[in-house]
C-alpha cells in the first residue's frame, strides 16, 4: 500500500504468534495506525505468502479474528462517521 500514515496511533492490540519453526509461541503488541490508501501495489516482498482483500467496515469487523482488534477498527470507523457528520 502507498498513502499518508497518520502520526497518532488509534490504539494496539495483543496476540499470541506460533512461530512455524518450532512452535513456539511469541507475545506480540501491534500499535495500529490509520493509513489514507493512494495506490495499491500490485506486489510486494510478501505478495506470495499474504494476500490482500479490501472490505466494507461492516464485513472487515466480521473477518477480524482478534476481539480487541475488531474494538478498534469499530470505534475508529465510529470517529469517522462522526466526523463526517459534522
Amino acid at each position: 500500500m502507498r498513502g499518508t500514515i497518520r502520526a497518532k496511533s488509534v490504539g494496539f492490540f495483543t496476540y499470541d504468534k506460533r512461530q512455524e519453526e518450532d512452535g513456539i509461541i511469541v507475545p506480540c503488541a501491534v500499535r495500529v495506525f490509520p493509513l489514507l490508501v493512494k495506490r495499491q501495489d500490485k506486489t510486494w516482498p510478501e505478495y506470495r505468502q499474504r494476500q490482500s482483500q479490501w472490505f466494507v467496515p461492516e464485513e472487515a469487523l466480521s473477518a477480524v479474528k482478534e476481539e480487541s482488534l475488531r474494538v478498534l477498527i469499530s470505534s475508529f470507523v465510529g470517529s469517522l462517521v462522526a466526523s463526517a457528520s459534522r
